[in-house]
């Protein structure tokens, strides 16, 4: 994942260089591949830290449709498609240990 957002950061720096644009970028890409190795990792992490894991990475995905946010102020819209992505990702994390703790249980 960061190999791809250093592509895409490199790719839409436009004519002049922007160091600052790649470095973010890839670093995002990089949070969310950490994200998602963690919650597929094969050992199991403890409950707050999977749904840490779940929140952090679905927040860094969901700023990804911060266009759909009908706000007029651009770091608003980020904002609120970040937590609104965080929100989402606890939401399944505790949904997700609380149905595996079931499943243990049968």
């Amino acid at each position: 994942m960061t190999v791809v957002g250093f592509g895409l950061g490199w790719h839409s720096q436009g004519a002049r260089y922007e160091p600052e644009n790649v470095a973010a970028i890839t670093l995002w890409f990089g949070g969310i591949g950490f994200g998602f190795g963690s919650i597929f990792d094969k050992r199991r992490p403890s409950d707050g830290l999977f749904i840490f894991y779940r929140a952090f990475t679905l927040a860094l995905i969901g700023v990804f449709f911060f266009p759909f946010v009908p706000l007029s102020a651009f770091a608003a819209q980020v904002v609120i498609a970040g937590l609104v992505g965080a929100l989402l990702g606890a939401v399944m994390g505790f949904a997700q240990l609380r149905f595996s703790k079931q499943q243990v249980r049968k």
